[in-house]
């Protein structure tokens, strides 16, 4: 299944939601499915901070 989730910061080293969705993008990513993290955050495509198995990151 495509997954694409959406938020405003991904460095996941801030907590709350950023936290929440970096684990989530791995484990959806470790069951097979395709994950795309949507963030205005350009250090989060740089860094690769979400990047993984399954998980792309890509800058709106």
């Amino acid at each position: 299944m495509k997954v694409a989730l959406v938020i405003l910061h991904a460095d996941p080293a801030r907590g709350g939601a950023e936290r929440y969705t970096a684990d989530l993008a791995a484990a959806l990513g470790k069951r097979g499915h395709d994950v795309t993290v949507l963030s205005s955050d350009e250090r989060a495509v740089r860094k690769r901070w979400l990047g993984g198995a399954g998980v792309a990151v890509q800058s709106l």
